[in-house]
């Protein structure tokens, strides 16, 4: 159970890691009064950063992240309860 519970620590960080790099990215392409905050954002990143840059996958790999982490808590949720 620790196991799987670190792998979702790991997927949780990789995520978090990766929306800072998309934060950074919409950071650089908008104006001063514009810049999305680094502890305050939401969904509307995904929106923004693909205005920017539509071939990018970095939105991609933040879903399949965020889908692996909420997989592993429902595995988790899983060894607990049976």
């Amino acid at each position: 159970m620790i196991v799987i519970a670190l792998i979702g620590g790991a997927f949780a960080l990789a995520a978090n890691l990766l929306a800072f790099t998309i934060i950074d990215q919409i950071n650089q392409k908008v104006p001063e009064g514009q810049k999305v905050h680094w502890f305050f954002w939401g969904t509307e990143i995904k929106k923004k950063h693909r205005a920017f840059y539509p071939h990018s996958k970095l939105v991609s790999v933040l879903n399949i992240l965020t889908l692996l982490l909420v997989a592993t808590f429902l595995v988790e949720c899983w060894f607990v309860l049976y």
